[in-house]
């Protein structure tokens, strides 16, 4: 297995080198003389490399996510990563915190309980709530996290759902409880390019055009470093497993 780890400007040149069976030299420099205009074909061009030689089912990409709890990942860590509808089906910190709450979850009849009124999730006032649970099944990756003062992953530090929540029922408890109990964690993991949904890293879906896209946004890293937030997303309904996820650590101190 290749990995391909493009999480900062040095593994990214290590990666991009180990792909293209070339030297970090050669790379750095092609990058030093088409920083401002460099391409991942015309990289591979310049090295003599055939892109249609290189290994698609060879690869495993380093992914991150972005996560808070009050369990220091204990579940996590014991059921891999998944989505919110599987998240919502299961007994974790998130669904403990919602039911302290008084929210309560009816996924198969699509129903929601605030403080004891029993509504249907089909409501209009529902909307982005619902297609959040119920088709928004695959789970969002980082490759790479930009400069923390702006990129969005910052935006993450609490699950989207109790944002969701709080507008819909006017009630900034959910939130601010929330940040006061609960700490954020980027999650480090591995996982075959297999598993990721192709159309998030390239339109087309076609390998060639996902492993070329893969090397722009290495050189993309190598050029800009900590300025680039790179993300795509994992196939729908899959569950990264706890063996893949090789570090846990305190989001502030990336």
């Amino acid at each position: 297995m290749t990995i391909f780890d493009i999480t900062n400007k040095s593994k990214a040149l290590e990666s991009l080198a180990t792909f293209l069976h070339k030297d970090i030299e050669e790379i750095n420099r092609y990058m030093e003389h088409h920083i401002h205009d460099y391409d991942a074909a015309k990289l591979l061009e310049t090295l003599n490399v055939d892109h249609s030689t290189l290994p698609f089912d060879a690869v495993q990409l380093v992914g991150m996510h972005v996560t808070s709890n009050d369990d220091q990942c204990a579940f996590i860590k014991q059921h891999g990563l998944s989505n919110l509808y599987a998240v919502l089906s299961t007994q974790n910190s998130l669904t403990t915190y919602l039911k302290e709450h008084q929210v309560v979850f009816e996924l198969l009849d699509k129903k929601i309980s605030y403080h004891g009124k029993r509504e249907s999730l089909e409501e209009p006032k529902f909307q982005r709530l619902k297609e959040k649970i119920y088709d928004d099944l695959s789970t969002h990756v980082y490759l790479r996290v930009g400069d923390f003062g702006y990129y969005s992953a910052k935006n993450q530090i609490r699950p989207e759902i109790l944002t969701l929540l709080a507008e819909i029922y006017n009630d900034d408890d959910l939130l601010s409880y929330w940040d006061i109990d609960h700490q954020t964690y980027l999650i480090k993991f591995t996982e075959d390019l297999s598993n990721f949904d192709l159309a998030s890293l390239a339109p087309s879906q076609n390998r060639e055009d996902v492993l070329l896209q893969l090397v722009y946004y290495a050189m993309d890293v190598i050029a800009l470093n900590e300025h680039v937030e790179l993300w795509c997303q994992l196939k729908t309904g899959y569950r990264v497993p706890p063996q893949n996820i090789i570090d846990i650590h305190d989001f502030y101190n990336n």
